[in-house]
């Protein structure tokens, strides 16, 4: 774990993935940084409440029969999600 008090450029990679389509509440978006210049960000899709976690689908292709680029860890969740729902 590390602070995030000294970073300097987008939090973007500490947003985590929902399978849940309807819990996602941010999406990918291209920012201007004022150091780094275009840069992928986080960008939400409506007010986000004090306390709620911050939700993104990674955009990996899971109807991929192959799974050719998808990581190990990715098709396991939903697998598990896939029982659940």
């Amino acid at each position: 774990y590390a602070l995030t008090t000294h970073y300097c450029a987008s939090l973007g990679h500490k947003v985590n993935h929902s399978f849940d389509e309807k819990k996602v509440n941010c999406e990918y978006a291209h920012c201007d940084h004022p150091r780094f210049g275009q840069i992928r960000c986080i960008k939400t899709l409506r007010p986000i409440k004090k306390g709620e976690e911050l939700l993104v689908s990674y955009g990996y292709d899971i109807l991929n029969v192959t799974g050719d680029g998808v990581p190990d860890w990715f098709l396991e969740g939903y697998k598990k999600f896939s029982q659940l729902s």
